[in-house]
């Protein structure tokens, strides 16, 4: 059975790979920035919206992996639509 400490750690690993999912694009973008302009805007604003709403969802829920890591990922999927958009 997990613990409660258990579990959270569990969800701060899973939030923490999913953020690194974004570091390449975010890298990639800064390196070759006419590649923001050709990324699919509606994709990575959909993740912004996506992961607020999972923000809310974990401070109602009280789970602050939830919260923390999703907030992380609103400000790093926000770095790329700004990305593309300053390059657009």
């Amino acid at each position: 059975m997990l613990t409660l400490f258990t579990t959270q750690a569990l969800g701060f690993l899973a939030g923490g790979l999913i953020m690194c999912a974004a570091l390449p694009q975010i890298m990639r973008n800064i390196r070759h920035p006419q590649t923001a302009a050709q990324q699919s805007i509606w994709r990575n604003v959909l993740f912004v919206v996506g992961n607020l709403v999972w923000v809310f969802y974990g401070i109602r829920m009280d789970a602050a992996a939830i919260s923390v890591m999703c907030g992380i990922n609103v400000v790093m999927n926000g770095i790329i639509v700004a990305q593309m958009i300053g390059r657009r």
